[in-house]
């Protein structure tokens, strides 16, 4: 099929499976050809050379790495017409300027993404100062300004109404989680019931803190894990249930790990884990977003290590304020876990999360928005 439209992704590290199942680039691949560009090697190889993990390659979509800025360039002026680049790049320092700009003077389209979900840290103060600051670089620093911006929700929509560039057109999307939800309804192929912990890469594998030098991260395997083993011993008695693994995709684990005594670990099925669940435990994951969506109850885990990382901790409990969920220190199993009946959804929180971060308004998938408004002469008929 001779497609009329390319989609260049800028991808600054490792490029996983989980990466284009969140960008719905198999859908947009359906409609447009889509390249992705790793620029691992050139914007970020320290992280490249620890990294444990392996990129991944699909059929549905071309895959180029870019080492050098030389390699970068050659690819950059074999582009021709309607073309859209997904700015994931984020500019925080001379190299990731230097992409910005020489997209900009390509003259071809970008769109940048603010869509990330549930913040957090809640407060206007601080959301606002993120975002102000992140446009501020564009009116001091860049040449250009994207396109487009894809939004989500009414706390980032009105905040952008205000201080966008008039030359940038916003499309009121979704949250990447919340659009997924919109297509492919995920089927259920666990039998039993069960809970599911929504890990994170640390303490065994590398995660984004890495990238913080200022990052002292508290947590080690040797603590974790017993805590965590013994916290799910529990939870299973009380309950009634089985605890599985929803593995983060920078972690590498096999199949049964002795890490969680061997219960299962399960990659790239997050969404379909979740939306069967009973209910999720986690430290903090932006794939909590689908128990919101799902609406699944929460449970938010810390132990004695973490309490000493502030930042951490900041964020667990701010996290937990938003989701009402519950709190628990997993080496301090006295708060009586003798039930399930107080693992509940608040549901009014649940709607004001989706109304503020989730979702716009908009029925719509993400990339059938992309699709319509960027490339709107091309007319795409949808099924």
């Amino acid at each position: 099929m001779n497609k009329a439209a390319t989609i260049v992704v800028i991808y600054p590290y490792k490029f996983l499976q989980n990466h284009g199942l969140r960008l719905e680039l198999d859908e947009l691949s359906k409609y447009t050809n889509v390249i992705v560009w790793d620029l691992g090697g050139l914007l970020n190889p320290s992280f490249i050379s620890k990294a444990d993990f392996k990129n991944f390659y699909s059929s549905n979509y071309k895959y180029i790495q870019l080492n050098t800025f030389q390699s970068f360039f050659g690819e950059l002026i074999k582009l021709k017409n309607n073309v859209l680049f997904f700015q994931v790049v984020r500019v925080i320092n001379l190299k990731t300027w230097l992409i910005f700009n020489l997209i900009g003077l390509s003259r071809h389209k970008s769109i940048v993404f603010d869509n990330s979900g549930i913040r957090f840290l809640e407060s206007s103060k601080i959301v606002q100062n993120s975002h102000l600051k992140y446009k501020d670089l564009f009116r001091k620093y860049l040449t250009f300004t994207p396109d487009y911006y894809l939004i989500s929700g009414s706390c980032i929509s009105d905040l952008l109404l205000k201080y966008n560039p008039k030359k940038t057109q916003l499309i009121k999307g979704s949250s990447w989680e919340y659009s997924n939800s919109l297509f492919n309804d995920p089927n259920r192929f666990i039998s039993y019931k069960y809970a599911v912990l929504v890990d994170g890469a640390g303490p065994k594998f590398m995660d984004d803190r890495f990238f913080k030098e200022s990052s002292k991260y508290a947590l080690t395997s040797d603590e974790w894990y017993p805590s965590l083993v013994n916290f799910f011993e529990q939870v299973e008695a009380a309950c009634n249930i089985k605890v599985i693994i929803a593995a983060h995709p920078k972690s590498n684990y096999n199949k049964f790990p002795k890490e969680f005594d061997y219960r299962p670990v399960y990659y790239d099925v997050t969404k379909e884990l979740i939306q069967s669940s009973e209910f999720i435990i986690t430290r903090q994951s932006t794939a909590s977003s689908f128990a919101v969506i799902y609406n699944k109850p929460i449970i938010h885990i810390y132990n004695n290590q973490l309490k000493a990382d502030k930042e951490f901790m900041n964020n667990i409990i701010s996290a937990n304020n938003l989701y009402r969920g519950r709190l628990v220190n997993i080496d301090e199993l006295g708060f009586m876990f003798d039930s399930c009946k107080d693992i509940k959804v608040n549901n009014r929180s649940y709607t004001s999360l989706i109304s503020k971060y989730l979702s716009s308004s908009n029925n719509k998938p993400n990339y059938q928005l992309i699709l319509e408004e960027c490339f709107s002469h091309l007319d795409f008929k949808f099924d």
